[in-house]
């Protein structure tokens, strides 16, 4: 059972009080990574630069147990995106995107068959919304939808600071992705930008009452956890959960790779009974029950704030998840946007 992210990955310099370090990142990447960590077989649908930052790029992935099969190596230059650290641990963006290997998808490249075993796709961040690349991924995204033959995830995780996309081109091409996807996770940050006078969970119940949308639709809300509703009427939320905050790079990606393994190990589990089981109808039985779902964003709530307990996105895995979820006394911890975007 394979899980494919499409997406970036990008060498985030991080601005600390004690200097600058350079890091592997890219909300794709990061979740690929996350996925692995987990024990998941992730690969990472993207698009490496032949420059010294790709290499590395590339280092970073196969070390994370990230497949690299899917991965395509181009002459554009890496993307390399500024990250300033605030005192809350939460961080602030900053890059020129013109012209990366990142961003620039051709219709053929994103066409080429899937690895076999594929039950899900993920997808969102910079290469779903800025352009020139946004248009074929999107394109693509709409036809794989067509096909219903494998999951579709999708996290906005969007960046105005560094868009140079029209803003209501992005917010339409949103709403596209959004229809053609069984799982969407977004965080309060993208409503504020997405839908700003709006209440969140009017619009989470827009996206998954619609002809065409979401079997579930999941808001974090950092400090105040998450929240999840289902196209069959569910409303579940889960509380944060406390730890000592470093910073929060990547606790969004965690959140959503964790919540996609729990989808994918229902329609393991399904197939079990059925070996023919369509993928989303195993889901959408996965989601019929209020105390699965809660299980499934409580594990990926420990998820995220295990990884905003360490420097950059350092995913746990799936042994350290469980001690998490064990029950015990603690005192003083600070609580943390465990799933930040």
């Amino acid at each position: 059972m394979t899980v494919v992210v499409v997406g970036e990955a990008v060498i985030d310099l991080v601005d600390t009080p004690t200097g600058t370090r350079a890091v592997p990142g890219g909300s794709p990447a990061n979740t690929a990574a996350a996925l692995a960590a987990l024990g998941m077989h992730a690969a990472l649908r993207g698009r490496l630069s032949t420059d010294a930052d790709g290499g590395r790029l590339r280092g970073h992935l196969q070390a994370a147990g990230v497949g690299l099969d899917d991965l395509l190596t181009v002459a554009a230059p890496s993307t390399v995106i500024r990250a300033h650290l605030e005192a809350d641990g939460s961080a602030r963006y900053e890059a020129d995107l013109r012209g990366c290997a990142d961003l620039g998808w051709q219709p053929d490249e994103l066409r080429r068959p899937l690895p076999a075993g594929t039950t899900l796709v993920i997808t969102g961040s910079l290469a779903a919304s800025e352009e020139p690349g946004a248009l074929a991924l999107e394109h693509w995204w709409t036809a794989l939808a067509a096909t219903g033959s494998t999951l579709l995830a999708y996290d906005p995780n969007l960046r105005p600071a560094l868009t140079t996309t029209d803003a209501d081109r992005v917010r339409a091409r949103v709403g596209r992705f959004i229809a053609g996807s069984h799982l969407v996770k977004a965080s309060v940050e993208d409503l504020a930008w997405l839908a700003p006078d709006a209440d969140p969970a009017q619009v989470l119940t827009a996206w998954v009452s619609a002809p065409r949308g979401p079997l579930v639709a999941v808001l974090t809300r950092g400090a105040a956890g998450a929240v999840a509703l289902t196209r069959g009427g569910l409303r579940v939320s889960v509380p944060a959960v406390p730890v000592e905050v470093v910073d929060t790079i990547g606790a969004g990606d965690t959140f959503m790779a964790a919540l996609c393994a729990q989808a994918c190990e229902a329609v393991r589990t399904a197939r079990r009974t059925d070996p023919h089981v369509d993928p989303a109808v195993a889901m959408a039985a996965w989601l019929a029950d209020a105390a699965t779902l809660r299980t499934a964003l409580t594990y990926a709530a420990h998820a995220a704030a295990l990884t905003c307990t360490k420097v950059g996105c350092q995913p746990p895995d799936a042994a350290a998840v469980r001690v998490s979820l064990t029950p015990r006394a603690g005192h003083g911890a600070r609580q943390a946007p465990a799933v930040a975007q």
